[in-house]
């Protein structure tokens, strides 16, 4: 697997093929950017020393594996403007550190649900998008119902 950055690929030398005006997707919340970077992680808790080593092209770097939930409370608690959360299932009982590697800020034994609830208290605007798909509510083999939220 090779990443190739978009300014690199030429099916995109002229911007989304279905936005002529080159904006992005249309009727979205968030305009186009450029300058965003993407973290890929193995998954959402791993311990150090667990995951094996991957040379990245060249041989003289190693990816460097991360802990997703742990970074996601990091940039949770160092929001000062807006948290965007969206998602198939978000559960606010969540811890998200376990044993952290780095010091995070204050409150980092708090849930999801309370992290949230204090950054909105701190004048932080907070943004759930939560989606309830039929499939999530398969029960014994019976498909039921979306729900409404």
């Amino acid at each position: 697997m090779k990443f190739t950055p978009c300014d690199k690929n030429p099916l995109y030398h002229r911007g989304n093929a279905n936005d002529p005006e080159h904006n992005g997707v249309r009727n979205t919340y968030f305009p186009l950017r450029s300058g965003g970077l993407v973290t890929l992680y193995q998954d959402a808790h791993v311990l150090d020393g667990m995951m094996p080593q991957i040379e990245l092209e060249g041989g003289d770097k190693v990816f460097q594996h991360e802990k997703c939930w742990e970074d996601i409370c990091y940039a949770i608690l160092e929001a000062h403007h807006l948290i965007y959360l969206v998602g198939w299932s978000i559960y606010h009982e969540v811890r998200l550190t376990r044993e952290t590697t780095r010091m995070l800020p204050r409150h980092q034994d708090l849930t999801l649900g309370e992290l949230l609830k204090y950054k909105s208290e701190e004048g932080v605007r907070v943004l759930l998008l939560v989606w309830d798909d039929k499939t999530s509510h398969d029960k014994y083999l019976i498909k039921t119902v979306s729900i409404s939220i």
